[in-house]
């Protein structure tokens, strides 16, 4: 059985003497890291294409696009407040707001904590498998917010390489093991705007920001078992 968060675990069951074809047997997960599955978030069009590299090439840890990111605030909240007066203005700003602190500045320190767990973990023997989806909000072409989606998924790599001076490199594609799955706009919000002139709407709002997001999920694999696939 495998759930995201939670160890996979799997268990066997003796047909002998059952008449059924189909048995159920109830299994009870235990929870691998809390606060997985982690949802991290990206400005607009960031990270931007590497010149001279691959498309999906990028030189950025999560750190610096964070950094990069929050330093916006301001002007996202300007942005998103533009046009409204009175208490409409209060609530939008008081909503962009809550978005930078709750969420992105939040889904940061959460990263930081996975990544020491995850140390932990591996410095005690302990095999792991990460997946980590990237999206994109629905302005730009789907070709181009599929690549957006795969540098996005490279600044969490990054991450992994960089953390305490490149403690995890070593377990990298060994003790852990990371599926990447770029699904760049294709489960973008159909309520999100995609019109480059309404930016407003398609690049301030708390609502487009949560697409441009990357999601990582994972499990403990057990000792002696080959890594299963997340669907």
């Amino acid at each position: 059985a495998i759930k995201s968060g939670f160890d996979a675990i799997s268990d066997k069951v003796s047909m002998v003497g059952q008449t059924k074809e189909v048995v159920n047997k109830d299994l009870y997960l235990k929870q691998f890291f809390g606060g997985l599955p982690l949802t991290l978030y990206f400005d607009n069009d960031q990270p931007k294409e590497n010149p001279g590299a691959s498309a999906s090439a990028c030189p950025l840890d999560y750190e610096q696009s964070y950094q990069g990111y929050l330093g916006k605030k301001g002007i996202f909240i300007a942005e998103y407040v533009t046009g409204l007066r009175g208490t409409d203005a209060e609530i939008a700003r008081s909503e962009a707001a809550r978005f930078f602190d709750s969420e992105i500045q939040s889904g940061f320190y959460d990263l930081l904590k996975l990544s020491e767990n995850l140390l932990f973990a591996l410095q005690n023997g302990e095999q792991i498998e990460l997946h980590i989806e990237g999206y994109a909000s629905p302005l730009a072409d789907e070709h181009h917010n599929q690549q957006l989606a795969e540098r996005r998924i490279q600044t969490i790599l990054n991450h992994f390489e960089n953390y305490k001076e490149g403690a995890l490199k070593k377990y990298l594609g060994k003790e852990l093991t990371i599926k990447r799955i770029p699904y760049g706009e294709k489960s973008a919000s159909g309520e999100v705007s995609d019109n480059a002139s309404d930016r407003r709407s398609s690049v301030y709002s708390p609502k487009a920001s949560r697409e441009r997001r990357v999601i990582i999920g994972g499990f403990r694999v057990p000792a002696n078992s080959a890594s299963t696939s997340l669907k």
